[in-house]
């Protein structure tokens, strides 16, 4: 008879790093910083404010790492296109972000 064998301790860690509406410690972390910009905000205002936020010192994530954790929330619904642009100091016009209301 097989025999269950116990969760390594990282598996663990990612278990308990999952929020009771299923998101991650990290998306939480990138959702509540995009709630907290009055407008909503590019990437690269997201990036900027977590950061100023003192976050990325207890909490590390890059600038890719952040896209990807917003892009995530996207995809859930919890984060939408506002329609807006605005551009970036490269020219390019950039979307700007907002937290849908009855998001968590």
């Amino acid at each position: 008879m097989a025999r269950a064998r116990a969760l390594p301790e990282t598996s663990r860690a990612a278990f308990a790093s999952v929020t009771r509406k299923g998101l991650r410690d990290s998306q939480l972390r990138v959702l509540r910083t995009l709630g907290n910009l009055r407008n909503g905000g590019t990437d690269v205002d997201i990036a900027r404010a977590y950061h100023d936020s003192g976050l990325a010192d207890l909490f590390p994530q890059t600038p890719s790492g952040l896209r990807t954790r917003r892009r995530e929330l996207a995809d859930a619904g919890l984060v939408v296109d506002s329609g807006k642009r605005k551009r970036l100091h490269t020219g390019r016009n950039a979307i700007v972000w907002s937290k849908v209301r009855n998001g968590v």
